[in-house]
């Protein structure tokens, strides 16, 4: 007898709404998750510094989910007063996503690390940046 496999859900926090890099790389993630069969889970980080001009529709209740995905940079994160209070992490796996693009990562901002479990990457560039001052995994 087959027994069908769960469907996996992802809580995605990013700047779905905006009209930049990290808001293009966050709808492409949701994008890819639900074409892999992935159930998504949203909420949009609006940043009062950049435009938030992409339509959304209307964010569902979270259910329980698997995992945590916060598709932002550790600058924004140290930087916006307020948005880790949005963010309420409550999956068993918490995963930052980080497109961190320059060759060093700040002394002193190892805090970001602190709560996940690991960091993805969009380039081997962005992850061999992170993993030498990473805690976590970096992929």
């Amino acid at each position: 007898m087959n027994n069908p496999v769960p469907q996996l859900t992802v809580n995605l926090w990013g700047h779905l709404s905006g009209g930049f890099g990290l808001g293009e790389g966050a709808r492409c993630t949701a994008r890819a998750l639900t074409a892999a069969g992935v159930r998504v889970q949203w909420r949009d980080l609006p940043l009062a510094t950049h435009v938030n001009d992409q339509p959304l529709a209307q964010a569902e209740p979270f259910q329980a989910a698997a995992i945590d995905l916060i598709h932002t940079n550790p600058n924004v994160l140290r930087q916006t007063d307020g948005i880790m209070q949005k963010i309420d992490l409550q999956s068993p796996l918490r995963i930052g996503f980080w497109a961190w693009e320059l060759e060093s990562f700040p002394i002193g901002w190892e805090a970001g690390f602190s709560g996940l479990d690991q960091l993805w990457c969009p380039s081997s560039f962005c992850a061999s940046s992170l993993g030498l001052r990473s805690s976590i995994p970096v992929t």
